[in-house]
């Protein structure tokens, strides 16, 4: 470089290397928080020059003036430093690392500074729990309830599961500083790239992030900030670049030149789409979005964006309102013009309609096919002139408009509409006879209905295979069609792919709307099946953007489908709007008026039986069996109507199977019953033996009574044998289901706690199950509960290797990982509480081995008090946070550590959780007897009523004493009373309670251990001896903390 470069040009070069943290603020005499400050030029230049005669900046200036060697895309920021030890540094300044607002010793150690702007500071750390690299974000800057939202929106994010958007790891806050745990990429903005990219490669990065919007606005999110500079880009080991999306509706960057927007949350005004810009919020929506990528590709193609971000905000907004940017001309080839013309369309309703669209014709570009983006037609070119010369125009108005558009226009408009309509009713007639051969097929007397459906699916693949031979305006037809048919055959995703590709590019249908609206909502009631309490309202919740609102606005324009009277269409709405009485009412007009549809009986059964399962959650479980009665009463209504109707005997089932839940949670259930609800699967699969619902049926009623079983000390091993074989039955057929790949894991892990409970190894059984599970962990369906039965297993290995002498340290590390990204999914209290029942475990073994358990305790409190604040009301939690408490005080006495508060709270906790659940009396009455016990044991001065009310808790769980567990726990609390009262005799008759224990779990250390401490306060050393002699055989850990 000959010539001496200029204030301008070294403060471009400064800027890049920090967005790249090859410097840091500081460095530059500016605040790390990015307050408002400037350097003058003098300074400027001196500091520049002090970091280029070090070669901090030597790679910067050789890419911008042009070094000798190939230049290549900056990785981003340097890689970590390791200290010898293997250990990762900080490579922060001092200054800095006091600005890091979390703890500095807690999970995250931070590596560098990477950046701070309008949006807040972003730190590159180490995750030193799940042992991984990640950006940390924090907001800057946020009003009241501002915090909140970006929690909300971290968690919508989190919830998109794609390849080309940026995955989101956990959404927490700290002393009210919200912040975000994300995937680290090193690499390069598509803002810095585009100089070095292709034409072919600028446009597959483009179709790839309008992919990755696409999956976004199926969930409701809308980004509002799409532009180069959010867009991260990632080496791929074959040299091509994968695009990462950032930034989903949390970030309020003030990147690219501009301040922001008067009326608008987020969003940079180069990029704004004219609604958008307006302010017009309730405007704002996906093709927003489809803008802000148009407006991205045309800065690749022409390397600036549509309108110059330098101009005063005023003037700018007006030229994005009223201007159109400058053509793309040559090199750009005319067809990509063409799309981006189309992205950039001032109305909304003349852009793409979606992001996939956009995606679509940027596919047909690269492949070389002519794509769909039409130019403006002369009518709305008319217009347009008309609204920027209004008085030129009406002029040329009267004549123009009446003879060019009616002509030119009218012409194409008419042979458009004749070609839809021709083909709407050519696959309209198609799907009809579909449907027929099904109906005729289903009101034929019981029998196998395979061949019929193999026909209709025939028929499908058929039009399926023509799709890519039809022209634009037969195409959607043919979708339509298709996903009608898919819906005949419940084959509910296929439809709704189907039917949304069709009903976009068709004129508003009720039939069409019918179809799809009738899709949504089986979708919908199928994701709230089964479900009670607060994870109903949480799916609710989850599925009210993609399902039900959806769902709900296409059953509002079916309004007049059915010729055969409109009650139909209003039942299946009062359905999914929860107006179950009108539901019910609609419903039965509707079978008095078309007594030959099955339908409208099934729509009466699934309001009764949407009732039952409220009553339930509200406890009223005598109205509950009512409704279920009336449920059935419709069902076999619709079984007389249609004698092979698949989808009547799944309504018996679903009926059967919540009956059966309801007895087996009132301690009413017999085997008859369990035979009652496996005899409807039987006739469910006589209409169709590949019915891969009925087969989870099936598998569900026999993992229910495995556990019924389990929970009573009887052998389960031949119901969960064939709970698994019938999840294994019906994955053969669809092996894409993730609830049936969770409900095989959930019967493998309830056989494996059999087989611990009986002594034997289950280890094997938990590795089949998180096998199984893992199998389905690449789909985001149930994701969160996958990983929740995954981390299960894990706990349950983590247990039976504390009960054997073994290191459980590993194995609950992976449950407490596994439990953890399921939260960052989907908040749960049951995550919450299985986390911290495998922290206390691992606190127990860390105390058994002479370690100190404090922090594991406290890691387990934390977790517990997580799911109290989302569920106070979970008994579990209650009584798990309490069990928690109960170890800690046992373990600070023995110690000879005073327990602090620990037994008060804990005794709180074992009330409220009674109180939740009065049917936890052999769990809570002999937690409170222990508690009481080493009340007395701690504090004298309290010593006689803690003893009177140990005495009272003992008395109140001896009738549970039968059960070895409770037998266990009741032994214990007696031997700490007999230490608190050598005299009350409490040994002698906890010697006699631990019998069952004895008896039936021989196999358990903590059984032998309980009975030599009982001996050997009553003086029989000789016995105690050997007792402690068998627990130490069967567990070596107890001897090394002492008998």
């Amino acid at each position: 470089m000959t010539q001496p470069l200029t204030i301008s040009q070294q403060a471009r070069i400064l800027k890049s290397a920090l967005e790249r943290g090859l410097i840091r603020p500081a460095e530059l005499g500016l605040s790390p928080r990015g307050d408002s400050e400037t350097l003058s030029e003098a300074d400027l230049a001196a500091r520049f020059q002090e970091l280029l005669d070090a070669g901090r900046l030597q790679g910067v200036v050789d890419e911008a003036f042009g070094a000798d060697t190939d230049a290549t895309l900056a990785p981003g920021p340097p890689p970590l430093s390791r200290t010898p030890s293997g250990a990762y540094e900080s490579v922060l300044l001092p200054e800095e690392r006091a600005l890091f607002p979390l703890p500095l010793d807690g999970r995250y150690l931070p590596l560098a500074f990477l950046g701070d702007g309008g949006m807040g500071a972003v730190y590159k750390a180490f995750d030193q729990q799940l042992k991984r690299i990640v950006a940390l974000k924090f907001p800057k800057r946020l009003g009241q309830g501002q915090a909140e939202r970006f929690l909300q929106e971290g968690r919508a994010q989190a919830r998109i599961e794609h390849p080309n958007v940026c995955q989101i790891y956990s959404v927490d806050e700290h002393q009210g500083q919200p912040y975000l745990s994300m995937r680290f990429i090193a690499g390069p903005t598509l803002k810095e790239a585009i100089g070095r990219l292709s034409l072919e490669q600028q446009v597959h990065i483009v179709r790839e992030v309008a992919l990755a919007l696409h999956a976004c606005h199926r969930l409701g999110i809308i980004h509002r900030d799409v532009k180069p500079g959010n867009i991260m880009l990632e080496a791929q080991e074959d040299g091509a670049w994968r695009p990462c999306l950032m930034d989903f509706g949390v970030a309020q960057e003030q990147g690219e030149g501009a301040e922001a927007l008067p009326g608008v949350l987020f969003g940079t005004p180069a990029y704004c789409s004219p609604e958008q810009a307006e302010g017009h919020l309730g405007g704002v929506d996906r093709r927003s979005d489809v803008y802000a990528l148009g407006a991205t590709l045309y800065t690749c193609l022409s390397g600036h964006p549509p309108f110059s971000p330098a101009l005063p905000l005023p003037e700018l907004v007006r030229q994005i309102v009223e201007e159109e940017p400058a053509p793309l001309g040559p090199p750009v080839p005319r067809d990509l013009a063409r799309v981006v013309r189309k992205a950039l369309e001032k109305d909304p309703a003349r852009r793409y309609d979606s992001a996939r669209a956009l995606a679509e014709d940027l596919q047909r570009f690269l492949d070389g096919d002519p794509v769909l983006a039409d130019g403006a037609g002369l009518g709305y070119r008319l217009v347009k002139c008309y609204r920027k010369n209004r008085a030129l125009a009406w002029v040329a108005a009267v004549s123009l408009l009446a003879v060019v558009t009616f002509a030119a226009f009218g012409v194409a408009m008419a042979f458009r509409a004749r070609a839809m309509s021709q083909a709407y009713q050519k696959y309209g007639r198609e799907a009809e006879y579909l449907e027929d051969i099904l109906n005729r097929s289903y009101t034929l007397p019981l029998h196998d209905v395979t061949e019929e459906r193999a026909r209709v699916q025939e028929r499908l693949d058929q039009i399926l295979a023509s799709l890519g031979h039809l022209g634009r305006w037969t195409l959607p037809a043919a979708r339509v069609a298709l996903g009608r048919g898919y819906l005949a055959l419940d084959r509910l995703e296929e439809a709704r792919k189907e039917l949304e590709a069709g009903a976009g590019r068709l004129p508003q249908d009720p039939d069409t709307a019918l179809a799809l609206g009738l899709t949504l909502s089986r979708l919908y009631q199928g994701e709230l099946e089964g479900l009670r309490g607060q994870v109903l309202l949480d799916k609710k919740k989850d599925t009210e953007q993609d399902l039900r609102q959806p769902a709900l606005a296409c059953l509002r324009r079916a309004r007049g489908a059915r010729q055969d009277g409109p009650d139909y269409v209003e039942a299946v709405l009062a359905l999914v709007e929860e107006r179950y009485g009108d539901a019910i009412a609609k419903a039965q007009a509707y079978h008095r008026a078309a007594p030959w549809s099955y339908e409208a009986w099934l729509l009466e059964a699934e309001a009764h039986q949407a009732l039952a399962a409220l009553r339930l959650g509200e406890g009223r479980f005598e109205d509950a069996e009512v409704r279920l009665e009336e449920a059935g009463k419709a069902l076999a209504q619709a079984r007389n109507v249609a004698r092979s109707a698949p989808l009547a005997y799944q309504g018996e089932v679903q009926r059967r199977l919540l009956t059966y839940q309801l007895r087996l949670d009132r301690g009413r259930a017999t085997q008859a019953d369990r035979d009652w609800a496996l005899e409807a699967v039987d006739l469910c699969l006589q209409a169709n033996p590949r019915d891969w619902k009925a087969l989870g049926y099936r598998a569900a009623i026999h993992r229910r009574w495995g556990a019924h079983l389990l929970n009573r000390g009887q052998d389960p091993t031949a119901s969960l044998d064939a709970a698994i074989a019938a999840a294994q039955e019906g994955l053969a057929w669809r092996p894409q289901d993730n609830p049936l790949w969770n409900n095989l894991g959930t019967c493998l892990r309830n056989r494996a706690d059999w087989e611990a409970s009986q002594g034997l190894d289950p280890r094997p059984t938990l590795a089949r199950a998180v096998a199984a599970l893992s199998r389905a962990l690449d789909r985001p369906q149930f994701k969160d509960w996958l990983l929740d039965s995954i981390g299960c297993c894990h706990g349950q290995e983590a247990k039976y290797q504390l009960d054997h002498g073994q290191d459980p340290t590993e194995a609950a590390r992976r449950a407490v990982a596994c439990l953890t990204q399921a939260s960052a999914l989907k908040p749960w209290v049951g995550h919450d509480t299985t986390r911290g029942a495998t922290l206390v475990d691992l606190a127990l073994y860390q105390a058994m081995t002479g370690q100190d358990p404090a922090a594991a305790f406290a890691e387990a409190r934390q977790a517990f008090r997580a799911g109290l604040h989302l569920n106070p009301r979970s008994y579990q939690a209650q009584a798990g946070l309490a069990q928690m408490l109960a170890e800690r005080a046992e373990w600070a006495l023995g110690a000879g550590r005073p327990p602090g508060g620990d037994l008060p709270e804990a005794l709180d906790h074992l009330q409220a959780a009674l109180a939740l659940n009065p049917g936890l009396g052999a769990t809570v009455f002999p937690a409170l007897a222990r508690c009481r016990a080493l009340e007395a044991l701690a504090r004298p001065e309290t010593r006689a009523a803690s003893l009177r009310a140990a005495r009272e808790a003992l008395a109140q769980a001896r009738p549970f004493a039968q059960e070895p567990g409770t037998a266990l726990a009741l032994a214990h609390a007696g031997w700490l009373l007999s230490r608190a009262d050598p005299a009350s005799g409490a040994a002698a008759q906890a010697l006699a309670t631990l019998r069952p224990a004895l008896a039936r779990r021989a196999w358990d250390a903590q059984v032998h251990l309980t009975q030599g401490r009982l001996l050997q306060a009553l003086g029989r050393r000789p016995e105690a001896a050997a007792a402690f002699a068998r627990a130490q055989a069967l567990n070596p850990n107890l001897g090394r903390r002492g008998m």
